[in-house]
């Protein structure tokens, strides 16, 4: 501006003839200096105006971001300080209680299972405490019992024919020589008189011991197996604490995850709010330095104005016509380049939006992707646990039906089978003490009528003798008649005492056997009464784990909306250098370390790792490589995915 200014006084000093200027045709000094100081007025006054102008708009540019920028601040902290410990906090419980309870139920359905096969089919010599050793020792039992009634018959038979055959030869002897068939009855009668009260006793003793070793055998299997079912309830118990503790350990871990991800947002929205104000400081020192520097350019073209040459009214009055038209010009610029400045403030922020909005629909869509597929494996699972949990149950009932109720005739297995032949084998056994008694007492009926008819054909044979004797000895006839008394009082007493034994006998093994019946039938109703607790108690169990997954699944649908929304919300205010990447980690090689081709920011609060579609710890070694906190070597086939914001 100098130099043309310089350039048009020279050339107006060049074609000037100041041989023709007069006093009338130069501009009094005092109009010059009036236009000057109206111009320089006018000019300061524009100036400032433009100064306040901008220092307004500037003002009111840096409160109403500061504001924006606090609110966003206020909002995301509490936002997502909530939903994503909400989320995390789920996502544990879920895996947890899913993988606890398949765990609990497989381990339950193998105790019960091993209990109830254990209770079918064992085979340990220890004890007698299954359905298998039951009917092996009874069908033992059963067969010694019989082989001893036959045994005892056999016996009984050739006793009876013994007697037969001595009575015939003693009937023979009789007739050749009545003194020695006296000596040989009497030592007959008491011979079979001992050999019967032996054998009763025998019978006896040999019943007496064989109920009682089976009462023993049965009382101790009936103990065995209450003590089984004590100890499967009080594993239940301890089962139902440890479910407890877990789930007071997960509500502890959930509270130090929400107050852990709260800090992380807190902190991390600090920091962006400190850089979105070294930003608008920055913008605010440049503006301020640019308005510097236009203040300074109008002051000096003031002062070169004021410095020009005073003596040519028209020639100024002309420079500040065009200076005006300049300063116009200039005014415009500036107002047209603050104007640019506010359009390309309005283009970058909606290009800022449109590229959160963006990034946040990709990042919408790939969340409720995964939400999807998350739901689609947890419904696997519960569908798959629920399946297994049907079958598992269904087998069970088989299981105890098959030992309560089955009929099948291959094999004596099941209560109902085990009482049948019990009771018709106890029938069996009545028989046969009956049948029995009614042979004795038949043989002994007949050996009555023998001996009466034997006496009466001796008496017979006796009075002919005394008759034909007639000077016989009357003391041998005295002693002949206490004999007979004395055969007729021994033969009523041995009948007497036959029938007692007899009847006595049947008395005791009635009794035993009712008592066993009862004993037996008593502790079936127990076990019946406790297996069937057991299933109810299973059974309501299993209803209680059913509410709990839906309930589980509920509060998850959610939680993954409530996330969602704020997920939006978060995207909306990051900056455009932020990137959420998500990376499908490829060369999986075994072991627990994976190595991204992407370079992550931060820590765990920053990322999250899924392994075939669930979350898992891990420990960050650095940008590019994690060790996760698994249990199991990683497989070519895993499908490893990595979450969070990665460098650009």
């Amino acid at each position: 501006m100098a130099q043309i200014r310089s350039k048009q006084i020279a050339d107006f000093a060049a074609i000037l003839d100041w041989t023709t200027v007069d006093s009338a045709a130069i501009a009094p000094a005092v109009d010059i200096y009036n236009l000057v100081s109206t111009e320089t007025s006018q000019r300061v006054s524009a100036d400032n105006s433009v100064k306040l102008y901008a220092s307004t708009e500037m003002s009111t540019e840096v409160v109403n971001r500061l504001s924006g920028d606090a609110s966003v601040k206020l909002y995301a902290s509490t936002e997502l300080s909530t939903e994503a410990s909400i989320r995390a906090a789920a996502d544990v419980v879920l895996s947890n209680n899913l993988s606890t309870e398949v765990a609990a139920r497989i381990a339950g359905d193998n105790s019960l299972n091993t209990k109830v096969d254990f209770i079918i089919a064992n085979v340990d010599p220890a004890a007698l405490d299954s359905l298998t050793e039951i009917v092996s020792a009874f069908q033992s039992v059963d067969g010694d019992l019989e082989a001893s009634i036959l045994a005892v018959l056999s016996e009984h038979n050739a006793e009876v024919s013994f007697e037969t055959s001595a009575r015939i030869s003693g009937d023979l002897s009789l007739t050749n020589a009545l003194s020695a068939e006296i000596s040989a009855r009497i030592s007959a009668i008491n011979l079979e008189h001992d050999h019967h009260v032996s054998g009763d006793a025998s019978v006896k003793l040999y019943a007496s011991t064989e109920l009682s070793t089976e009462a023993s055998i049965r009382a101790a299997a009936d103990v065995v197996l209450s003590n089984n079912l004590s100890t499967e309830v009080a594993a239940r118990a301890a089962a139902d604490v440890v479910l407890s503790n877990n789930l007071s350990t997960e509500v502890t871990n959930r509270t130090s995850g929400d107050a852990s991800v709260k800090t992380w947002a807190s902190n991390g929205i600090s920091t962006e709010a400190a850089a979105r104000i070294s930003g608008d400081l920055s913008l605010t020192n440049a503006v301020s330095v640019e308005t510097s520097a236009r203040i300074s350019a109008i002051n000096l073209e003031h002062d070169h104005h004021v410095s020009g040459d005073a003596s040519v009214k028209l020639h100024a009055s002309t420079e500040l016509s065009t200076e005006a038209s300049i300063r116009a010009a200039a005014d415009v610029v500036l107002s047209n380049n603050l104007s640019t400045e506010v359009v390309n403030r309005l283009s970058g922020d909606a290009s800022v939006k449109l590229y959160a909005s963006t990034e946040i629909s990709s990042e919408a869509s790939a969340r409720l992707s995964g939400d999807a597929s998350v739901k689609l494996y947890a419904d696997g699972l519960v569908s798959a646990e629920t399946s297994a949990r049907i079958s598992a149950d269904a087998s069970l009932n088989t299981k105890i039906e098959f030992v309560i109720s089955n009929i099948d005739p291959e094999a004596l297995d099941s209560l109902t089978e085990i009482v049948s032949a019990f009771q018709s084998v106890d029938g069996d056994l009545e028989a046969s003490i009956i049948a029995v008694l009614a042979e004795h007492n038949a043989e002994v009926s007949a050996e009555e009528s023998a001996r009466i008819s034997s006496d009466l054909s001796l008496t017979n044979a006796l009075s002919v003798e005394i008759s034909s004797r007639i000077s016989g000895d009357t003391s041998l006839d005295t002693a002949l008649s206490a004999e007979i008394s004395a055969r007729i009082s021994a033969i009523n007493l041995e009948h007497d005492h036959h029938i007692s034994g007899d009847q006595s006998v049947k008395l005791h093994a009635s009794t035993e056997l009712s008592t066993e019946a009862s004993i037996r039938a008593a502790a079936d109703v127990v076990l019946s009464n406790n297996l069937s607790t057991e299933v109810a108690a299973r059974a309501a169990a299993d209803v209680v784990l059913s509410n709990n997954l839906s309930t589980e699944v509920v509060n998850r649908t959610t939680a993954d909306a409530t996330l969602s929304t704020a997920l939006s919300i978060e995207i909306d205010n990051r900056m455009a250098a932020d990137w959420m990447a998500e990376e499908l980690v490829t060369g999986v090689e075994g072991g627990t370390q994976i190595t991204t081709a992407n370079m992550f920011y931060g820590g765990n609060q920053d990322l999250e790792i899924y392994v075939n579609g669930l979350r898992v710890k891990y420990t960050m070694i650095d940008g590019q490589n994690f060790d996760l906190s698994i249990v199991y070597d990683l497989e070519e086939t895993d499908k490893v995915i990595v979450l969070g914001v990665a460098v650009q």
